[in-house]
């Protein structure tokens, strides 16, 4: 979808744009009612109708299905709620782009927009409709938009070909390398077991409920025993992992996973046991006897490789220390502990740009961090061999679900008026529909 069109061949689902949940819907409440979208005519008797039949999604949002096309809408188009079989009865809304939303205005000539509050929009064919009308000129950048106008706009996203568990074997260009997506991972993935208020705690999913939402990139800071460390054992070890990792690859062949690895910062610092770990961690990926019973395939060069190099195996990013030039994994290991500013690393041709600066007070803060790889991750032309990779984590005076639970919303709100992305975003107790917006950038057939 661009963002002034619709195109109705394709299933869509309407979204709030300044909510990272889908709070408010299109609801359908008996039999025959429902939403029909037809182009705005220049004449009227020009009117062809296409009716949508309306899904519930277990998230509680609706999927608009169109049963007429192909036509493709640009500009204005003509949104009729209610009963199928009776037009005179149903309630005309203009629909109209908006930037990269879309606004619902009552075709009446009163310029009242649909707006959205808490809880369903429509009930039957009753909608709420409130008076205020956006402005003549209205910013595309959502933080100037006035409070009054942001909750008249909506996102119609597709929602075809897309499922959050095979959403890697469903991209149109499966030679795309990793570096060229839009991905989601984790930051200290494997914490679900702690207390919930317990600062150690970063994620509520479990390892594989994370992969079925659709994350790919694991965070993981590993003992020298190969048990996952954050503030003592998580409870799931390296072994569960690759058992889990395992399970799912043998169920999606067309996923890939990775695994970034780095050694915990409490481990001994004796050169010894940091060169045993290395060599502990290259057994495991080269097959050979190992403390780990659970074997997986590896992609294991010191390169980006595309999806397709890649399907059903794990590549292994490298954060813990191996100088041997035929240490295995990609190789970030220029990772300086909560930097103040971006770092890099060169992987290959591709420049590898990081910002995992977490030791921060202000919520603000974090998000102007956020915001140094923002404009080469939503570049219209992204920085050609560029692999940005911004984490949206803090932990300081805050409990990290405390940030996450302002962080994640933020993202949210910025990506829905966001035209492309490029890159991964790193989060702490990341939901179903953060991760979904992030992916639908991606080229799915």
């Amino acid at each position: 979808m661009t963002t002034n069109a619709l195109d109705l061949t394709h299933t869509y689902h309407v979204a709030p744009a300044l909510w990272e949940e889908p709070r408010c819907y299109w609801q359908a409440v008996a039999s025959g009612v429902g939403i029909a979208l037809q182009p705005l005519p220049t004449k009227r008797s020009e009117a062809r109708a296409f009716q949508f039949k309306l899904h519930a999604r277990p998230d509680g949002s609706v999927t608009l299905a169109t049963s007429e096309g192909p036509v493709r809408l640009d500009g204005r188009a003509l949104v009729v709620c209610g009963p199928h079989e009776n037009k005179s009865a149903a309630t005309p809304f203009w629909l109209h782009a908006v930037g990269p939303c879309f606004a619902l205005e009552v075709a009446d000539g009163s310029g009242r927009l649909v707006e959205c509050e808490n809880g369903n929009l429509g009930a039957g064919t009753s909608i709420q409709v409130w008076k205020t009308a956006l402005a003549a000129s209205i910013p595309s950048d959502w933080t100037t938009l006035p409070a009054d106008q942001q909750r008249t706009l909506w996102k119609f996203d597709r929602s075809d070909g897309f499922i959050a568990s095979a959403w890697m074997a469903r991209l149109v260009n499966k030679d795309t390398p990793l570096n060229e997506l839009a991905m989601v991972g984790t930051h200290d993935s494997t914490t679900w077991k702690w207390d919930s208020a317990n600062y150690s705690r970063t994620q509520d999913l479990t390892f594989l409920e994370q992969l079925k939402i659709g994350v790919r990139y694991f965070d993981l800071r590993l003992g020298d025993d190969f048990e996952n460390y954050h503030g003592g054992k998580n409870g799931f070890s390296f072994d569960d992992v690759l058992k889990d990792a395992g399970q799912f690859l043998g169920e999606h062949s067309g996923e890939v996973i990775l695994l970034a690895i780095n050694r915990d910062s409490n481990a001994p610092k004796d050169p010894a046991k940091v060169a045993q770990f290395a060599s502990d961690i290259e057994d495991v990926v080269l097959h050979r006897p190992s403390r780990v019973k659970h074997r997986v395939h590896w992609f294991a060069e010191n390169r980006i490789p595309t999806v397709r190099e890649a399907f059903g195996r794990v590549v292994l990013v490298r954060r813990y220390a191996d100088p041997r030039p035929t240490a295995p994994g990609i190789a970030l290991t220029n990772w300086p502990d909560s930097s103040g500013t971006t770092f890099d690393n060169t992987v290959g041709g591709v420049t590898v740009r990081i910002q995992d600066e977490y030791q921060l007070v202000q919520n603000s803060s974090k998000k102007d961090a956020i915001r140094r790889l923002w404009a080469d991750m939503t570049a219209a032309t992204p920085p050609a061999g560029r692999w940005s990779i911004n984490f949206t984590s803090a932990a300081k005076a805050q409990q990290p679900r405390s940030y996450a639970n302002d962080i994640n919303p933020w993202l949210g709100a910025n990506l829905n008026f966001t035209e492309s992305l490029r890159g991964m975003f790193v989060t702490d107790f990341p939901s179903a529909a953060l991760v979904d917006r992030v992916l639908r950038f991606n080229a799915f057939y």
